[in-house]
C-alpha cells in the first residue's frame, strides 16, 4: 500500500469513526474507478460513469446560477442516505449511511474533515490518479463479511449440520396369548350379600317428623384477601445505575467499554420501572461522565437532546416510549462503543 491509499483510507475511516456513515469511497472521476472504499463493494463503471456525469452537471449548473463551487449532493432513499461531495480536481467522495442517521450532526462533523481532505489531495495534484482501482467482487457473487462500523458483533461461522445418529429399536416379541394360562380357582373374589327389593322396602321405617333437629344454619359472608402486588424497586434500579456510573469513572483501558455496555443493557431492562424525570437524571449523569472518561461523540448530543425531552414526564414511561428510548440507547451503545 503506497503513502497515497494509506492516507485515503485513514480519512474513511475517520469520517465512519466521526460520524454515522457506513460505507464510504473515492471515486477517480476521470477514470471511472474505486481507488479507496471501506467495504468490499464493487460498482458498475457505468454507474460510475453516470455519477461522474451527474458531479459535472450540477457544477455547471450551480456555476450558471451563480451559486459557486458545487460542494454536496444529497439523495434520500426510502430506507437512506447517499452522499456526494467534490474533491477537486479528480476525486468524488461518495457516502452512505441509514434513514437513522442525524443529518445535521453528519454536517457539522464533516466541514472540518472534508477541508482538511481537499486540502490534502490537492496537494497529491495528478499522483492520486495513479492509484490503481480497487477489485471487488459483484454484489451477490461472494458471500463474505462486511466490515462497516455498524457491524459490532462478529458472528460465528455456520456450521454445516451434523446429522442426527440413529439408534436402530428391534421389534417387540409377540407372545402367544394362547401360552398364558390363569388358574381361575386361585383367584378368589368376594361379592356383597345381594338383598331383594322387596325385603330392602319393608325394612325402610318411616322417622317420626318431632324427631327431626330442624337448626338455622347462619351464612357469614367470607372477607376477600387484597391481592398484594409486588412493589418495583425503583431505589434500588436507580442506586445500582448510580453506582455503575461511578464505577464507570474510575475504570480505563477496554474495561470501560465494558462497563458501559453493561449500564445501556441495564438501562434498557429497567425502563419500565423508571419514569422520565427520573431516566433524565441518570443520563445527564452518564452523558458527563462519558464525556471525561471516554472522550466526545456525537451520540452525545443525542443523549443530551432525549434527556432533556424526558425532564417533565414525572410518571412511569409508557409502553411506546420505552420502545423508542430502547432504540435508542441501543444507537448511543453502538454509536460510542466501536470496535
Amino acid at each position: 500500500m503506497t503513502e497515497e491509499q494509506k492516507k485515503l483510507i485513514d480519512y474513511l475511516n475517520e469520517i465512519e469513526k466521526v460520524t454515522d456513515l457506513n460505507g464510504c469511497f473515492f471515486i477517480n472521476v476521470k477514470d471511472d474507478k474505486v481507488i479507496e472504499s471501506t467495504i468490499p463493494f464493487k460498482v458498475p463503471n457505468n454507474i460510475l460513469w453516470e455519477i461522474g456525469v451527474l458531479r459535472d452537471t450540477f457544477r455547471q449548473f450551480s456555476n450558471g446560477i451563480n451559486h459557486g463551487a458545487l460542494n454536496e449532493l444529497m439523495i434520500e432513499g426510502d430506507k437512506g442516505y447517499i452522499l456526494l461531495y467534490d474533491i477537486p480536481p479528480h476525486l468524488l467522495l461518495l457516502a452512505m449511511g441509514s434513514d437513522e442517521v442525524n443529518l445535521s450532526y453528519v454536517k457539522l462533523a464533516m466541514i472540518d474533515i472534508l477541508e482538511r481532505i481537499r486540502i490534502k489531495i490537492a496537494d497529491m495534484g495528478d499522483e492520486v490518479l495513479k492509484i490503481p482501482g480497487k477489485k471487488f467482487g459483484a454484489l451477490g457473487e461472494k458471500a463474505e463479511k462486511i466490515p462497516t462500523q455498524v457491524s459490532l458483533i462478529e458472528t460465528d461461522e455456520v456450521q454445516a449440520p451434523v446429522a442426527r445418529a440413529t439408534e436402530k429399536i428391534s421389534p417387540i416379541k409377540q407372545v402367544n396369548s394362547e401360552k398364558i394360562s390363569v388358574e381361575s380357582s386361585k383367584v378368589e373374589t368376594s361379592r356383597p350379600e345381594v338383598i331383594k327389593t322387596e325385603e330392602r322396602e319393608a325394612k325402610k321405617e318411616p322417622v317420626p317428623m318431632e324427631h327431626v333437629e330442624k337448626r338455622a344454619v347462619k351464612l357469614e359472608p367470607i372477607e376477600a384477601t387484597p391481592r398484594q402486588e409486588t412493589a418495583v424497586p425503583q431505589e434500588d434500579i436507580i442506586m445500582k445505575l448510580k453506582n455503575m456510573i461511578k464505577l464507570l469513572e474510575d475504570t480505563a483501558g477496554t474495561e470501560k467499554y465494558e462497563t458501559l455496555g453493561k449500564i445501556f443493557d441495564n438501562m434498557k431492562y429497567n425502563l419500565q420501572y423508571l419514569s422520565g424525570n427520573e431516566l433524565f437524571k441518570i443520563l445527564e449523569e452518564l452523558k458527563d461522565t462519558i464525556l471525561l472518561n471516554i472522550g466526545t461523540s456525537l451520540a452525545l448530543y443525542d443523549i443530551s437532546k432525549t434527556a432533556k425531552g424526558l425532564k417533565k414526564i414525572q410518571r412511569p414511561l409508557n409502553s411506546d416510549e420505552s420502545i423508542r428510548i430502547s432504540k435508542s440507547i441501543e444507537n448511543w451503545k453502538q454509536r460510542i462503543i466501536k470496535t
